[in-house]
């Protein structure tokens, strides 16, 4: 996939981020009434859309991991473990020291099983829910196209019964669908043909009958939420294809792409810190200083993550090829 492709998933990437820590989650923080106004049912369908988005591009980049024995899946977990478990422990902990979890739950959000029983934990049940989806990739990917299938049943089966006979989380059943889209939009090669074969018509029109249908549905999550869901990833992907071939690879886009993951687990933590220093936010502080700030010190934390593991893993490969070497001199 050549980088154009990669820049317009930058681009959804970002304006999910966006959404969710400045627009849904910032106005919480705020004095005026923003957060209200937001909080109508077409911002409550638009959450729900972003937050479907955000798992299928989940789904989307998972299915780029080959599995075919058992130490890919070995491997597989190892990958996925450092790259997002440490960070999400540590956001774990630090939104327990906020007050937005409790004491009590921490032990089971730090084995990921938040999402299986009451009460589940605030904000991070989203990573929570995708440790979960992790764990059973493997063996979707390594599964054949019939049984896949097969296999995607069986799980969103579980899910209902751990829903109605455990009390666990109801987004397990929501989310499962987009994840398992995402790795079907890419093992398909979909993400090549599927913008060469739609007008600019069509696309207007499902954007319209999404906008249409997430005015009128209410707040909660019903079978019409799925619809909506589809049509804002359908219309918003071509919309934002279309974007990443007008302009040029930005690198402010990227950044807040690459940064998002961490930017979301911590955000609450630095808005609380924020507020109790200073009381409620005026909105223009809020967007032009508070939310850039959360993404550059997002970007930041993930860039020196990413750097020490990346030193570590290093260490350790030399240890191994020195370990080999020596046993061959023996």
């Amino acid at each position: 996939m050549n980088r154009e492709r990669i820049f317009y998933l930058d681009i959804m990437r970002s304006f999910c981020a966006i959404w969710i820590i400045g627009l849904w989650h910032m106005p919480n923080y705020m004095s005026n009434e923003l957060a209200i106004k937001f909080a109508n049912c077409f911002g409550w369908q638009t959450t729900y859309c972003v937050l479907a988005t955000f798992t299928f591009i989940s789904g989307f980049f998972c299915a780029n991991n080959r599995i075919s024995t058992w130490q890919d899946v070995g491997a597989y977990y190892k990958k996925r473990l450092l790259r997002i478990y440490p960070l999400y422990a540590l956001a774990s902990v630090s939104l327990v020291l906020c007050h937005y979890n409790s004491w009590e739950s921490l032990t089971r959000y730090l084995l990921g099983l938040g999402c299986f029983t009451k009460p589940y934990p605030a904000t991070i049940w989203f990573v929570s829910m995708l440790l979960i989806f992790y764990f059973v990739t493997p063996l979707l990917l390594k599964c054949s196209t019939k049984r896949r299938i097969t296999f995607f049943l069986l799980v969103q089966i579980v899910f209902f019964m751990l829903v109605y006979w455990w009390d666990s989380d109801i987004r397990l059943i929501y989310y499962w669908p987009f994840y398992c889209l995402g790795i079907c939009f890419k093992q398909k090669k979909l993400h090549i043909k599927f913008f060469e074969e739609h007008n600019n018509w069509l696309i207007i029109a499902v954007f319209i009958a999404y906008v249409v249908l997430g005015m009128n549905i209410g707040e909660n999550f019903t079978i019409l939420t799925f619809v909506c869901c589809f049509l804002f990833i359908y219309s918003t992907m071509n919309i934002f294809s279309k974007i990443s071939n007008l302009i040029n690879y930005n690198k402010m886009i990227a950044f807040i792409s690459y940064s998002s993951m961490s930017a979301y687990l911590f955000h609450r933590m630095f808005f609380y810190i924020i507020k109790m220093l200073g009381g409620t936010y005026k909105p223009v502080m809020a967007f032009f200083l508070y939310l850039p700030c959360v993404f550059i010190l997002g970007g930041t934390l993930q860039r020196v993550y990413d750097n020490l593991i990346i030193k570590i893993m290093k260490c350790r490969s030399d240890k191994i090829v020195r370990y080999s070497w020596l046993k061959i001199y023996k």
